[in-house]
């Protein structure tokens, strides 16, 4: 299949990463830096052709409907997860066009899923690690496509309220030492992206 032309500046890009390169240095584009990377992972270990970011592309996206299976396992039945990673597949493989695979939108799906999951299973077990790791997620979501700060709100709410539902009472102290461990990841993992391109 052919690229669309955001695909070809994203292969450009990261093709100017696998020279040494940097973006907004060496080659320039509106779009976070993300993309660009995992279009550079794509072409540096399946070669440099149109096929090979298509390869990457379905191992990636295979990925993320294995994400969605665990979200959907975890917070429903394994029944829900089955049917949302395979409602999710036929929408992306059999929908789509050319033009709308290997796009911001479908690479930030996984790390969108991934920060939701761990940010219910850091809730549910307690673990600081795994909420901390969800704001690292976020990150990567915002540093995907800007757009995607929009879910930092329902993550940030989920926390408050689960937090709630499990203690059965508004303890502020520990609902905002959980959301600031959250912001924490956030903050870190965008500052570095932000201090490395």
């Amino acid at each position: 299949m052919p690229f669309g032309s955001d695909q070809a500046i994203f292969a450009y890009i990261g093709k100017i990463i696998n020279a040494g390169g940097m973006p907004y240095k060496d080659a320039w584009d509106l779009k976070p830096p993300v993309v660009y990377c995992l279009y550079s992972i794509g072409l540096k270990i399946f070669g440099s052709s149109m096929m090979s970011l298509r390869i990457f592309d379905f191992l990636y996206f295979s990925t993320t409907i294995f994400a969605i299976y665990l979200l959907g396992s975890f917070l429903f039945s394994k029944r829900v997860g089955v049917c949302s990673g395979l409602m999710l597949s036929i929408l992306y493989f059999f929908t789509n066009d050319f033009w709308a695979l290997s796009q911001c939108e479908s690479f930030m799906i996984l790390p969108m899923v991934l920060s939701v999951y761990l940010s219910c299973r850091g809730l549910k077990n307690c673990s600081w690690l795994m909420i901390f790791s969800s704001g690292v997620l976020l990150s990567v979501v915002f540093m995907t496509k800007l757009t995607g700060i929009v879910l930092f709100v329902p993550v940030v709410l989920y926390v408050f309220f689960e937090t709630y539902r499990q203690k059965g009472t508004w303890e502020i102290c520990g609902i905002s030492l959980k959301i600031l461990i959250l912001i924490i990841g956030f903050s870190i993992s965008t500052s570095l992206f932000f201090l490395w391109f």
